[in-house]
């Protein structure tokens, strides 16, 4: 018998994403959230992991939407940034000047990534709550917990260790396919062994294995 692993997520096609990756191996249970059920109405028995999103929006987000001023001036920065990229090998290169303009552009991208997050309400602390709430409840504190994103930051993937994640994967892109996949379900498998390894898990999750360390740093006060 297949055992359950629970998808929580606030997107619906990163529900059918991991749904494709995992239903061979698992029986798969997704959930949109937020949600105003109560999570044992939700969850149900307690099941073998948990895969969370990291960054939610709070229950007072509208999904989707972003004030038309917001996506005009987004727009005009997003062009801003495809001409630095452009601009890049203007001229002949040199090596550690194009490494330089290179990573100031990716940082320029992220900005703008982390504005977004900010209008959706988008933030790591709303699925650092949902761990917590799930590490209170009393059929749910001993299920083992992953986060799951592609947005997280160095500094985001290190809290949710802390707070008790046994590791933070990166999310492939959509549609899952060929070696992302088998990745993801890697991974999912590793978390596991590692929560019935006990020690191993605790300094796992303290010296930061498994983690989606990126490179990029928000900007202080973003999402």
């Amino acid at each position: 018998m297949k055992s359950r692993l629970v998808f929580i997520d606030d997107d619906p096609q990163e529900l059918e994403d991991l749904r494709s990756i995992v239903e061979a191996d698992y029986q798969y249970s997704p959930i949109r959230w937020p949600a105003p059920q109560p999570l044992q109405d939700l969850i149900g028995e307690p099941p073998a992991i948990f895969v969370l999103d990291l960054y939610f929006p709070d229950h007072e987000a509208t999904p989707g939407c972003i004030p038309a001023a917001q996506l005009n001036e987004q727009a005009a920065l997003s062009r801003q940034i495809a001409q630095r990229f452009l601009r890049l090998y203007d001229g002949p290169p040199d090596g550690k000047r194009l490494l330089r303009d290179t990573l100031s552009s990716i940082r320029a991208a992220y900005a703008l990534l982390w504005a977004q997050c900010r209008e959706l309400r988008q933030s790591a602390e709303n699925g650092r709550a949902l761990l917590q709430r799930l590490q209170a409840h009393r059929l749910y504190r001993r299920v083992p917990v992953v986060f799951y994103s592609r947005k997280a930051t160095v500094e985001e993937a290190l809290r949710a260790l802390q707070a008790g994640a046994l590791a933070v994967i990166p999310k492939p892109d959509s549609p899952p396919q060929g070696s992302a996949r088998e990745s993801v379900l890697a991974q999912i498998k590793k978390a596991q062994a590692l929560h019935r390894s006990g020690w191993r898990a605790r300094c796992a999750r303290w010296l930061g294995l498994n983690v989606n360390l990126t490179m990029i740093k928000p900007e202080s006060g973003s999402a």
